[in-house]
């Protein structure tokens, strides 16, 4: 696991190092000053693209977001976990057990070669689950014309996957011997 460098030097030198850090994840991924970054994981992102994109998935309270650099090559992908229908274990080439698959409504993403990835993928499920209960009081409480504005096929799409892949989840559980988290 990749986490943010600790510093060994004096205080202010390093308060100084991540103060210029958030600020610059905070501008390349279009944060609020409120989001901290909790998880740091190196890995690849897995595309149509030829190029391998290896950086860094940053875990903050209420998104990822994907950074890239390779000689002049960028890449930096935003991922909300309001925008979020599915997290899952997958394989890369169809046999490492070593990505995660997020689904949102456009787009497929996945990631892969973690260090670690079930640490990696429980955090990001976990956090994913808080923020779609959130989400749900949220349009509980609405006003009416907010609830009207909701779409309830994005609600039961969201619903039928997170049930699809509860079942998938069991089956391996089931198949698989137990492994502490």
């Amino acid at each position: 696991m990749m986490t943010t460098s600790l510093c060994l030097m004096n205080s202010s030198n390093c308060n100084t190092q991540k103060r210029d850090r958030a600020n610059s994840l905070q501008t390349r991924f279009g944060l609020p000053s409120t989001e901290i970054l909790l998880y740091a994981y190196s890995c690849s992102l897995n595309s149509n693209n030829p190029v391998p994109q290896y950086g860094t998935l940053y875990v903050f309270p209420s998104r990822l977001g994907f950074a890239c650099d390779i000689i002049g090559y960028t890449t930096t992908v935003t991922i909300c976990f309001g925008e979020i229908l599915a997290v899952k274990k997958a394989k890369t080439l169809g046999v490492l057990h070593n990505s995660i698959e997020i689904r949102t409504r456009n787009k497929v993403h996945t990631f892969s070669y973690f260090a670690s990835r079930n640490e990696a993928f429980h955090i990001i499920k976990d956090l994913w689950s808080v923020s779609t209960a959130i989400l749900r009081i949220q349009a509980e409480h609405a006003s009416p014309q907010c609830k009207q504005a909701m779409s309830s096929s994005d609600q039961e799409r969201r619903n039928s996957i997170f049930l699809q892949q509860l079942e998938e989840d069991c089956q391996r559980d089931e198949d698989s011997p137990a492994t502490p988290r």
